[in-house]
């Protein structure tokens, strides 16, 4: 099995929507993957209760068939670097705060941290491109075709180690 962690900022917008497209995506499948989401920031999470997936990607996910109710902002932890194959980021932001977490600049040496641009045309195969927050750019529509075209080109890649 392979197991995915998405992350972004605050685990309510760009990360679940990778999750859930992740999740429906390799269901359909039938590939034996599945993924989580969380947050490199506790921003969204009061006391013990994480936030809902903001209102406006939840929408959206439902006009695409997909149910994301039950999902609470959950925050990235050191152990977490164990657990998963793979950390898939949105931004240059992410990737430092991960490496903290996991440790420093030594925090990730399996090379396990990956940019989801970095697994669609959006980069036209430059590292480093990135996939704009929605919260600040409002442009939730074009985060969410950014995300589907790297979680498409991501399970595209990984298809064949998860027969």
């Amino acid at each position: 099995m392979i197991n995915i962690m998405f992350i972004c900022h605050g685990n309510i917008c760009r990360s679940p929507t990778a999750e859930f497209l992740f999740n429906d995506k390799a269901k359909k499948r039938a590939l034996k993957m599945r993924a989580d989401s969380c947050a490199i920031s506790d921003d969204t999470i009061i006391g013990t209760q994480g936030s809902p997936v903001f209102s406006v990607c939840a929408r959206i996910l439902a006009e695409n068939g997909i149910d994301c109710k039950e999902k609470r902002s959950q925050k990235l932890k050191k152990e977490d670097y164990g657990r998963y194959s793979l950390f898939v980021i949105m931004d240059d932001e992410n990737k430092r705060e991960a490496l903290k977490i996991f440790g420093g600049e030594g925090g990730d040496p399996e090379g396990k941290i990956k940019y989801l641009a970095d697994y669609s045309a959006l980069n036209n195969g430059t590292a480093g491109n990135v996939i704009n927050d929605p919260w600040y750019t409002r442009d939730f529509k074009k985060a969410y075709e950014e995300i589907d075209r790297g979680v498409e080109g991501l399970i595209s890649e990984l298809s064949g180690r998860a027969v």
